[in-house]
């Protein structure tokens, strides 16, 4: 039986880009997320942005494995929040922050940690939050302009 990475490597034709993790955290958790310190994280839904400008299944494998040594911001709140779905797109790196805006642009989408996963841009935060789970229509590209690679997670 293949695994939700497997289901990406196979159908994955492009080595970098950018991605969104679709996250649900079940509970209210207190977490360390590296440098920028202890944060509250509600219960619901969060889309992380990132990219991969080499090896972005092996960047995506990372994300999904339980095993690994906490150093991205993503890592931190990946020990206790469960990737629900992936989109992918082959982009430059610059789509991310574009993504990351578009994002942060919606209403109900609020910022938990600033600076999370955007110590390397000017952006306010990769890392959004949803009390419910938004239908972004991601594979469609409606928010994002073009219509990303899908997979569930």
């Amino acid at each position: 039986m293949s695994g939700p990475i497997d289901r990406v490597k196979d159908n994955l034709n492009y080595n970098s880009g950018v991605y969104l993790l679709q996250l649900k955290l079940s509970g209210r958790y207190r977490l360390k997320i590296g440098a920028l310190g202890y944060y509250f994280f509600p219960a619901g839904y969060y889309y992380y942005c990132g990219s991969a400008q080499k090896n972005m299944s092996a960047r995506l494998e990372r994300h999904l494995s339980e095993d690994k040594k906490l150093y991205w911001h993503i890592d931190f709140l990946l020990c206790e929040a469960e990737i629900e779905k992936i989109c992918c797109w082959e982009e430059k790196s610059d789509f991310e922050c574009r993504l990351a805006e578009k994002i942060s642009s919606l209403a109900e989408s609020e910022i938990i940690v600033d600076n999370f996963g955007a110590s390397d841009c000017s952006c306010e935060s990769h890392l959004f939050y949803f009390s419910f789970s938004p239908n972004l229509n991601l594979e469609s590209g409606l928010i994002t302009g073009k219509p990303g690679d899908y997979y569930i997670g």
